[in-house]
C-alpha cells in the first residue's frame, strides 16, 4: 500500500477528493514560430497580405497609353467643335455684311454670294509691270506706292499666291493705287533686288514712289484677308508721310520769316548799340 501511494500520479491526492480532481492543468502557450532550414520565418507568421491586387508594370503601362489616347482624342474633338463654331460664325458675318447687317435665309445667301463672286469676276487683275526701274518711274510719275511680289517659277507657294490671294477682288481693287512688280528671284536683277530687301520667295515689299519702305516685308505666303490689310496699312503710312511733309512746307515760311524778323531785330540792336558808342 505504501508503494501504491509514492506511485500515484503527480497532483492527485489520495483518497481522490473532488475539489483537488476537478483541477485541469494549465494549457501552455504557443511557441515561437522556428526559422526553417532556410533561416527565414514560417510563412504562416508573416501579418495577412494586402486586400487590393497587386498591379503588374504592363497593365499600368497600358492604362498611361489609354490616358493618353483619351487625351488627344478629347483634343481633337475640341479643335473639330472650334473650327465648326469659326466656320459658322464666319458664315454669318458674311451673310451681316452682304446684307448691311441683316442676316439672310440660306438661300438668300447663296444669291447674294454668288453676286458676290460676279463682282469679284468682274476686278480686272493687276496690270504687271516687269522691271524695277519702269516701275519705279510710273510709281514717281503718278506718286503711286509701289508693291514688288517676289516669286519663283518653281515655287508652288508662289504659284498659290496668285491663284488665290491675287485673285481675290478685294485685293486687286486696294492693288489699284499701287504700281504692282513682279520679281523673278532667279533672275539677276530679281535676286539683286531680294538680296537689297533681304527676302526670299514668296514675299511682298511696299515702297513709296521714291522706293523707300512703307512698311515691313511680308515674307511667305500671305492669304488674301491679311494682303489686303497690310496694302491699306501702306497707303495709310504714305498718306501721313504726305501730310508730315506739307506741314513742314507750310511751316518752313512761317519759321524762315521768323528767323528774318531775329536777324533784323539783332542788326537794329547793333547799330543801336554803335550810335550810343559814339
Amino acid at each position: 500500500m505504501a508503494d501504491d501511494d509514492q506511485t500515484a500520479e503527480p497532483g492527485v491526492q489520495k483518497g481522490g477528493g473532488d475539489a483537488a480532481g476537478d483541477q485541469e492543468p494549465p494549457v501552455p502557450s504557443e511557441a515561437p514560430s522556428e526559422p526553417d532550414a532556410s533561416g527565414e520565418p514560417d510563412a504562416s507568421s508573416e501579418p495577412d497580405a494586402s486586400p487590393y491586387p497587386a498591379v503588374k508594370p504592363k497593365e499600368q503601362r497600358l492604362a498611361g497609353w489609354g490616358c493618353i489616347a483619351l487625351l488627344l482624342l478629347a483634343a481633337g474633338l475640341f479643335w473639330f467643335i472650334l473650327r465648326l463654331g469659326r466656320q459658322q460664325m464666319v458664315e454669318l458675318d458674311q451673310a451681316a455684311v452682304l446684307d448691311g447687317g441683316v442676316y439672310l435665309s440660306p438661300a438668300e445667301l447663296d444669291a447674294a454670294l454668288q453676286a458676290r463672286e460676279a463682282r469679284r469676276r468682274e476686278v480686272p487683275s493687276p496690270r504687271w509691270q516687269q522691271s524695277y526701274d519702269d516701275a519705279l518711274d510710273e510709281a514717281a510719275l503718278n506718286d503711286a506706292p509701289l508693291m514688288l511680289f517676289f516669286e519663283a517659277e518653281a515655287s508652288e507657294a508662289s504659284q498659290r499666291m496668285h491663284r488665290s490671294t491675287f485673285a481675290n477682288s478685294d485685293v486687286r481693287s486696294v492693288l489699284r493705287e499701287f504700281v504692282a512688280l513682279r520679281v523673278d528671284t532667279a533672275s539677276a536683277e530679281g535676286a539683286a533686288l531680294a538680296a537689297r530687301f533681304e527676302v526670299e520667295a514668296p514675299a511682298v515689299v511696299y515702297l513709296d514712289p521714291e522706293g523707300r519702305p512703307l512698311r515691313p516685308p511680308s515674307r511667305g505666303v500671305v492669304d488674301a484677308d491679311a494682303l489686303e490689310v497690310f496694302l491699306r496699312e501702306a497707303l495709310g503710312n504714305l498718306e501721313d508721310g504726305r501730310s508730315t511733309a506739307r506741314r513742314r512746307e507750310e511751316d518752313e515760311p512761317e519759321a524762315q520769316s521768323a528767323a528774318a524778323q531775329d536777324t533784323a531785330a539783332q542788326d537794329t540792336a547793333a547799330q543801336d548799340t554803335d550810335h550810343g558808342g559814339r
